[in-house]
């Protein structure tokens, strides 16, 4: 008789149990909702501010003032005027020393632009004699009125950020548990007068950028879900935004992180194909145009990097760097005033932060962040050293997306000792972001006014 009541009781606690863990689910899912939503709005805030910085930073930035701008629209004119992919000349020329870039952003922009271009008159973008690198804020352009407004080749690039803002959204929460400190990663990281910059006028950065920052969010998931289709997805994009930079070839090293701990290996080594034949392709076709099989420009060019020895007795690089990560605007030659740039060591503190405890937690996500931060830049310093002497922080951009969840990691380590709870992050990292990139339109306004 007690062990049939003892029956009966456990059965009668057992729905009473299903119900509460019913109920707890629910619960947890409620909970969900509002922090979602929250998420969701902040993201589509940012994409509004973002589009809005950066066209009226196209409206203040005349045509033509913006690194390799002129040579860059060289290919798209080029391109529409002949209807392929032009070859890449003996010498790099003074307005055509673009060409040897891969073709894609500039067969897009070509596409959506082509009934305007051929409607309208285009402006000669010639160097100006008296242009001085030292001297800010000379013109490059020799003057010439017409050359302020919304630009056709610009809007494309600032359509790139419909898709970037959300991949970096997606990079900026991969390693935290707490939405505010994505957020406010996504903020710091997303809205700087050089990220603004770069999708503000035209060059083949938008693309590269956008791609790859896909790219590795696409990585990130995969590795998350440990889904092959996702995982094959994922290195196609990565071989993919080869095509409009060969700066997103740093893609390797994460990839690699990730297929090196993949289940299934036949999967894993088709992942590893996808890339390379995407690779291989590119530098093929590169060759048909003048440039050697695995060369970025033609041995005709005679560029040479400097020496590697340069690295340590010209530290000076390393500020010239930092500063063009986060604002140099124009050719180089447009900063913001000297207090401004204060704000700025706050995302390079919570990076350092970020990159410790990645490195602690060796996560699979925490090292493909590494990876590919560390492969970036020391591509950068290979490109340096054997190619082009060229320390700029948009160079390291297609990286945006592995930093910036190394930021939110490090603003989670961080956050609470500066401004205690995690909304307060959010909004002192969203409004302090918009400040300076206002700063750095006021920049603009100054240095060009007139002209």
């Amino acid at each position: 008789m007690q062990t049939g009541r003892l029956i009966r009781r456990r059965a009668t606690v057992r729905p009473s149990h299903a119900a509460a863990d019913c109920g707890e689910g629910e619960l947890r899912a409620r909970r969900k909702q509002p922090v979602a939503a929250a998420a969701t709005g902040w993201l589509l805030f940012g994409v509004v501010v973002f589009v809005a910085l950066a066209l009226a930073t196209s409206r203040l930035t005349p045509l033509g003032e913006a690194p390799d701008e002129p040579a860059h629209l060289e290919y798209v004119r080029l391109l529409i005027e002949t209807g392929r992919i032009p070859a890449v000349p003996e010498g790099p020329g003074e307005v055509a020393y673009e060409l040897h870039q891969p073709p894609m952003a500039y067969a897009v922009t070509a596409t959506a632009v082509r009934g305007w271009w051929q409607r309208e008159a285009w402006p000669e973008l010639r160097r100006a004699a008296e242009f001085d690198f030292s001297r800010p804020p000379k013109r490059y352009v020799a003057a010439a009125a017409g050359l302020h407004g919304w630009w056709p080749p610009r809007l494309v690039s600032c359509f790139w950020a419909i898709l970037f803002l959300p991949a970096l959204w997606s990079c900026a929460g991969a390693m935290v548990r707490e939405a505010g400190a994505g957020a406010a990663a996504f903020f710091l990281i997303a809205l700087t007068p050089q990220m603004v910059f770069s999708f503000a006028t035209f060059s083949n950065d938008a693309a590269a950028i956008s791609l790859s920052t896909l790219a590795f969010a696409l990585l990130l998931a995969a590795g998350r879900r440990r889904s092959d289709a996702w995982l094959l997805s994922a290195a196609g994009l990565c071989g993919l935004a080869l095509w409009a930079k060969l700066t997103a070839a740093f893609l390797f090293f994460p990839l690699l992180v990730v297929v090196a701990r993949w289940p299934r290996r036949r999967v894993a080594a088709a992942a590893g194909a996808v890339w390379l034949a995407m690779l291989s392709a590119l530098l093929a076709f590169q060759a048909t145009r003048g440039i050697p099989f695995g060369h970025a420009v033609p041995s005709s060019w005679g560029m040479g990097g400097g020496s590697p020895a340069a690295l340590v007795t010209e530290p000076g690089w390393l500020v010239t760097l930092w500063l063009g990560t986060w604002a140099k605007l124009g050719w180089f030659n447009v900063s913001l005033p000297a207090p401004a740039y204060a704000w700025f060591l706050l995302p390079t503190a919570a990076l350092g932060a970020g990159v410790w405890a990645a490195a602690r937690a060796r996560t699979l996500t925490g090292i493909a962040c590494l990876a590919a931060v560390g492969g970036a830049f020391a591509s950068l310093l290979l490109y340096m050293t054997t190619t082009d002497w060229q320390p700029q922080g948009r160079l390291l951009f297609p990286a945006i997306g592995p930093a910036c969840a190394l930021v939110g990691l490090g603003i989670e380590r961080l956050g609470r000792r500066l401004a205690g709870s995690r909304s307060r992050i959010v909004i002192l990292a969203a409004g302090g972001a918009i400040a300076v990139c206002l700063v750095g339109l006021r920049a603009l306004h100054l240095a060009y006014a007139g002209t």
